[in-house]
């Protein structure tokens, strides 16, 4: 991070010069390379700006992933601002695009993202509806730790619909299942509190995550399932 810090000046600039020349892979991969600094550092105007950027070049040359990662991340980025309604549009876009690519990985970050947009809107009904699609997601494709995370949103939102038995089964569930999967490496989940990669290897549970192939961020609620019974 800190080279970021000392280069995002310069990064910036070769983002607005590649956009204007054309150079529609570049003005798509710099600002997915810069995420992850911008988020963590709450700099979200412009990581908006940056994803609008990476969103045009994407839509210039046909590149539906790239269109998506842009998406997220200004969906994200619209939500810490507090623009809600929007911010979920633009998930609801990427989610379009996932389906069409059949990217199950990323539709799963993706569904569980825009759960926590849900839950700041108190539509927890659906948010629960978004967290079980995630978890059934991460089950399709064998990832241990997504399943934990999304176990565990699964089971807040049943806690904040009133369903406390099946909060604390869920909650019991997801720490087995963090325990058993925080050691592998190559999992493809992170703390969902900090940035999330879609494409390549992320960290492990509390870990951090590469910088460089970070392309978006997942809300998350602020507490587990388990805290909530807890202050019950």
């Amino acid at each position: 991070m800190a080279w970021f810090k000392e280069e995002q000046h310069v990064l910036r600039s070769m983002i607005s010069q590649a956009a204007r020349a054309g150079l529609d892979t570049h003005a798509t991969q710099l600002p997915a390379t810069m995420a992850a600094y911008l988020s963590r550092n709450g700099r979200w105007h412009e990581l908006a700006a940056l994803q609008r950027t990476a969103l045009a070049a994407g839509r210039r040359f046909g590149d539906q992933q790239a269109q998506a990662q842009a998406h997220y991340g200004i969906g994200d980025a619209l939500i810490k601002l507090g623009s809600r309604q929007r911010g979920h549009a633009h998930l609801q876009h990427a989610l379009r695009l996932l389906n069409q690519l059949g990217d199950h990985s990323c539709r799963a970050r993706t569904h569980y993202a825009i759960a926590g947009a849900l839950e700041k809107q108190q539509r927890h009904r659906e948010a629960l509806g978004h967290a079980q699609r995630a978890l059934r997601l991460c089950r399709a494709v064998g990832d241990r730790v997504g399943q934990a995370f999304a176990l565990n949103a699964v089971g807040w939102f049943h806690a904040l619909l009133g369903n406390h038995p099946r909060a604390q089964a869920l909650a019991a569930y997801a720490d087995v299942a963090t325990t058993t999967s925080a050691s592998r490496p190559s999992s493809t989940w992170v703390n969902p509190t900090r940035p999330a990669l879609s494409r390549a290897p992320l960290a492990t549970p509390g870990s951090k995550p590469s910088p460089s192939s970070t392309t978006c961020t997942t809300p998350t609620p602020a507490k587990s399932a388990r805290d909530s019974q807890d202050s019950r």
